[in-house]
């Protein structure tokens, strides 16, 4: 069904050269597609009782939730969204880390923070490990220049770190893999980019806008991840 690219063709032959565990399917017609969505809806719940979990339920999905409507109480009881701090500060930028990892892997020794952006960056990937995959959480508008923007940043960590990575929209995402992202086990490193909105609106019979609210979601789930003590950045 359908030709590969001369793009996605070389894309395929340097996963295979990188030895890349991958599964190649072919589909007579369209409607194979369809029979694919079930094939595999049925293959995550049988994987989901072999290994002992429940594959329809998505606790740690309703964990973000929960932290995000304490967000937008504290939004709602202040007019302002609470208080993050940032390890570094830059003319169009600021960074934050999982402070009480940090502080950990820096215990006896003098708090570095004065570093440079690259530094934290630096210190951020050296914690990747054997078998680790790289998550690219995005609470950014979803149109075609960031998303070609997104997937160079993909590539440039796929061949550099030889991982596996994943990219999604906030806050799409969190209603698939963002159960994966908190439940799963530790071997996922994730980066989080939210930015200031340029156009916004309130949402109806809402005291707060669609940006606070997604502002309050990228907050929610990057305090999940650090009660899960996940590596992330944001």
């Amino acid at each position: 069904m359908g030709k590969a690219s001369d793009k996605e063709k070389e894309s395929i032959k340097n996963l295979k050269k990188n030895k890349f565990p991958m599964l190649e399917i072919k589909l007579n017609d369209i409607y194979d597609i369809g029979g694919q969505f079930y094939l595999w809806e049925y293959a995550t719940s049988i994987m989901g009782c072999i290994l002992g979990i429940n594959p329809f339920d998505e606790p740690n999905v309703k964990e973000s939730k929960d932290n995000t409507g304490e967000v937008l109480k504290y939004y709602q009881e202040n007019q302002k969204l609470p208080v993050q701090t940032p390890v570094f500060t830059g003319k169009s930028f600021r960074l934050f880390l999982n402070d009480e990892m940090f502080s950990k892997n820096l215990s006896g020794k003098k708090m570095k923070r004065k570093w440079k952006a690259g530094n934290y960056l630096k210190y951020f990937i050296n914690k990747k490990r054997e078998g680790d995959y790289v998550a690219i959480m995005a609470y950014i508008e979803s149109n075609s220049e960031n998303k070609k923007l997104l997937l160079k940043i993909r590539e440039l960590l796929k061949r550099k770190l030889n991982v596996a990575t994943t990219l999604g929209f906030g806050p799409r995402f969190l209603h698939s893999t963002g159960q994966l992202h908190k439940g799963g086990d530790d071997s996922g490193m994730f980066i989080q980019i939210v930015n200031e909105d340029r156009k916004d609106a309130e949402v109806p019979g809402k005291p707060y806008s669609f940006s606070v609210l997604k502002q309050a979601q990228a907050i929610g789930d990057f305090e999940s991840l650090i009660k899960h003590n996940r590596r992330v950045i944001k």
